[in-house]
């Protein structure tokens, strides 16, 4: 019952992309059908002898079942064009071979391609404005990609170069870290909680010293928006705007007084009365 809800999930597909890892997956999907012994041996059972019992007719029955149980379920885990290509295959083992043959190559073309993995690992540093989270995923694909081809690869490498290749910030950490840890004994996923518990702190402490740097201006008091009167001043904290807003002939600004009448100088009035006494004389 279990197999065969399991198996109406279909197997991996195969595209002709990242062979190591369906390789990983498919075999694992055949081995909880209880498939995969009929792609690794491609044997069939042995012939049944004279009278067999009902268990033995049974047994008998789903072992021979399972090498064509296993060939359906290669053809549906591969692509058209990747079934085309192994389409003359009549056992699983065959198809499994052929893929194994074309996609991971001999043995010297995977030597090659484990030398180039390791070569990245190596080069592979913390770049700037890299996290550490970042940094640790990438450099764990390289890991992951160099186990499909069969290597082991302890923690305590991928620890000693994750201290070897981050920045010059965390040398006090990584000070801290190789006298209080033992380095053969740290795991990487506690390397990388420690060393991310440093990165937050760095950065809080860089938070704060720009909000010091940069203080909150203080604002000036406006002027209400309200209709201007006379005896309205604009207050503000900055003298220089107080100075720049008062009016320099009238500060105050006072109400203006009504104008006069222009007075005559004392030679015009002197004129007018010597002239209103000749008048009166020739009267």
């Amino acid at each position: 019952m279990f197999a065969n809800n399991f198996l109406g999930t279909g197997p991996p597909l195969f595209n002709g992309e990242n062979y190591q890892v369906w390789v990983i997956k498919m075999k694992a999907y055949l081995k909880a059908l209880n498939l995969w012994e009929a792609v690794e041996n491609d044997t069939d059972p042995a012939p049944l002898g004279d009278d067999p019992t009902i268990a033995q007719l049974k047994n008998y029955e789903e072992q021979k079942a399972k090498k064509p149980r296993a060939l359906t379920c290669l053809h549906s885990a591969l692509s058209k064009t990747i079934f085309l290509s192994v389409i003359a295959c009549e056992t699983p083992k065959e198809i499994w071979e052929k893929l194994r043959e074309e996609y991971e190559g001999s043995q010297r073309v995977k030597n090659v391609k484990l030398l180039t993995l390791k070569r990245e690992f190596e080069m592979h540093k913390m770049k700037e404005g890299e996290t550490v989270k970042e940094y640790a995923r990438k450099l764990m694909e390289i890991v992951n990609k160099i186990k499909l081809f069969g290597e082991s690869f302890p923690d305590s490498e991928i620890v000693e170069k994750m201290l070897i290749s981050l920045p010059a910030t965390f040398e006090p950490k990584i000070s801290a870290i190789e006298e209080s840890c033992d380095l053969t004994r740290l795991t990487v996923t506690e390397l990388i909680s420690k060393l991310h518990a440093q990165e937050q702190r760095t950065n809080l402490r860089d938070d704060e010293t720009v909000e010091a740097q940069d203080p909150i201006p203080i604002s000036t008091i406006t002027q209400i928006q309200d209709p201007p009167t006379p005896n309205c001043i604009l207050i503000s904290l900055n003298p220089f705007e107080q100075l720049s807003n008062l009016d320099t002939k009238d500060p105050l600004n006072l109400p203006k007084p009504l104008p006069r009448a222009p007075r005559d100088n004392y030679s015009n009035v002197k004129s007018k009365r010597a002239a209103t006494n000749q008048k009166s004389k020739g009267k």
